[in-house]
């Protein structure tokens, strides 16, 4: 049996997001959200950002377009933010969206902290009720393994 020492960068822990809901708000016709992390990879070489993946759902015609990121976590600095418009569903109730998140480490090891993502919605006909050009926010929270620690793994060939 053979015991190798490496670096472990790429076990982490997905967590929370939940459901925002703005149809309760003061603006008629304001739409509904629901978001949650689908993914969440750190990179093996910790030089590369970690990847989170922001799934959207809004209520049709609306889309989300990205209006920001601030990030609550210390050591953590945004590399971009932006949808994959390849993996965008937009059907006559709802749009499924996708957001790429790329955060890189300065002197973290954790991704650990509290992240707001901000939307401005935009309209997919001429038929929208609903016109403000508000920032809403999407809080999410994300929990990781140190992946500065080495780890051991032992193994056979």
């Amino acid at each position: 049996m053979r015991t190798k020492r490496v670096k472990s960068y790429l076990v982490v822990v997905g967590l929370f997001l939940g459901t925002q809901c703005w149809a309760g708000h003061a603006f008629a016709g304001e739409p509904t959200v629901k978001a949650a992390i689908t993914a969440q990879i750190v990179n093996v070489d910790k030089n590369k950002p970690a990847r989170i993946e922001l799934t959207t759902l809004v209520s049709s015609p609306y889309l989300l377009k990205t209006a920001g990121l601030t990030v609550q976590a210390t050591g953590i600095k945004m590399s971009s933010f932006k949808e994959k418009t390849s993996r965008r569903a937009c059907k006559s109730t709802t749009c499924k969206q996708r957001f790429q998140i790329y955060l890189k480490a300065t002197t973290a090891c954790r991704l650990n902290g509290t992240y707001y993502a901000y939307f401005r919605f935009k309209c997919q006909t001429k038929s929208c009720t609903y016109k403000s050009n508000r920032r809403k926010k999407i809080t999410f929270k994300l929990k990781s393994e140190n992946f500065c620690a080495n780890k051991t793994v032992n193994g056979t060939k």
